[in-house]
């Protein structure tokens, strides 16, 4: 349960993070059974001085030993930091596994009015959107943005959001971050004449390690027909984890999922707000303050099970500008000769 409004753990009392976390540094081996330990709540101004800028004494604490005897460790970030049964705090960060540094935790708010950051949208629930992944650096944590998954090796993102092509890491078959499964990105394909002002063929290949596919929440989501174009007025649903902290020095991804539906705008009224678009490999969908936020990028708009559109830009705050979208239906030849040709 959420705690009391307001609420921030007292400093010296102890709470609860729990993981399945590395175990074995050397070989990066996550636990096959839950960890969980208690750590002590720690002064602010310390907290403060150990994490420099990225620090936010209004929406974090830390906790446990600056000598890393205790506490967090890589990819149980965004797991739960309890107190008497109450979720007090989203495990953001730490040192690497065993060096010398507490946990960062953002504070847990129980208010009423926070909204989910696809605005206007609810919190997904189970086979919502079984396709939709997370991507993120595997070294560093940093959140990128979402994906589709194609196949089991496979998942479709935008340029535009994978601004790097090494060190990145996936994360399926989960509805809260930190409880997936986690694939590293083998080899990364983008398309030719990619136009970073434009969108210009904004979409990019992503081939992982081999992903596990058909329970509730893991699932490959199918292509459009070659040159297929979505009809203005189809409702399209919307995904993703997009960061619910808009912060200049630290960013935090949304733990729960979140999902809306989207109607499809004719190309003039796109062209109001997104006058450089092609209409062969754009459409743009939502407005009247359904829309998705910073983080939703490349993850998809999907069509019942077909992957129209790959989202391309996003709001920080709930407005009537739509989305624009990538068109899938215009890339299908060139995503299927790709993954046919390299595919192991």
């Amino acid at each position: 349960m959420l705690p009391d409004k307001n609420f921030i753990p007292r400093v010296g009392s102890y709470v609860n993070i729990s993981g399945w976390g590395w175990i074995d540094l050397k070989t990066k081996t996550n636990s096959e059974n839950l960890q969980i330990e208690q750590i002590q709540v720690d002064e602010q101004t310390q907290c403060k001085e150990f994490f420099g800028e990225s620090y936010n004494t209004e929406r974090m604490f830390c906790a446990g030993k600056y000598d890393g005897s205790d506490g967090w460790c890589d990819n149980d970030d965004g797991g739960p930091s309890a107190q008497d049964k109450k979720l007090v705090g989203i495990i953001s960060s730490g040192g690497n596994c065993g060096q010398p540094s507490p946990a960062k935790i953002s504070i847990v708010k129980n208010e009423e009015n926070l909204e989910p950051y696809i605005f206007g949208g609810r919190i997904a629930a189970d086979g919502d959107a079984p396709w939709q992944v997370f991507i993120q650096n595997s070294e560093t944590g940093v959140p990128r943005c979402g994906g589709s998954i194609l196949n089991e090796q496979w998942v479709v993102s935008s340029v535009s959001c994978v601004n790097e092509t090494s060190g990145l890491q996936v994360e399926y078959d989960t509805l809260t971050l930190g409880h997936g499964q986690k694939v590293d990105v083998l080899e990364t394909y983008t398309y030719n004449d990619y136009d970073v002002n434009t969108h210009q063929n904004d979409i990019i290949l992503l081939k992982t390690s081999s992903m596990t596919l058909g329970s509730m929440n893991a699932q490959a989501i199918n292509l459009p027909m070659q040159s297929y174009s979505p009809f203005p007025n189809i409702m399209l649903n919307i995904s993703g984890f997009g960061l619910c902290e808009m912060l200049d020095s630290d960013q935090e991804s949304n733990v729960n999922l979140n999902i809306a539906q989207v109607s499809i705008l004719s190309e003039g009224d796109c062209r109001v707000y997104y006058p450089y678009m092609d209409e062969q490999k754009h459409f743009c969908a939502g407005g009247n303050n359904v829309t998705s936020g910073n983080g939703d990028e490349g993850g998809p708009g999907a069509e019942n099970r077909q992957l129209d559109g790959i989202i391309l830009t996003y709001s920080d705050k709930p407005e009537n500008r739509p989305d624009l979208f990538t068109n899938v239906g215009y890339h299908v030849s060139w995503i299927k000769r790709h993954i046919n040709s390299t595919e192991s």
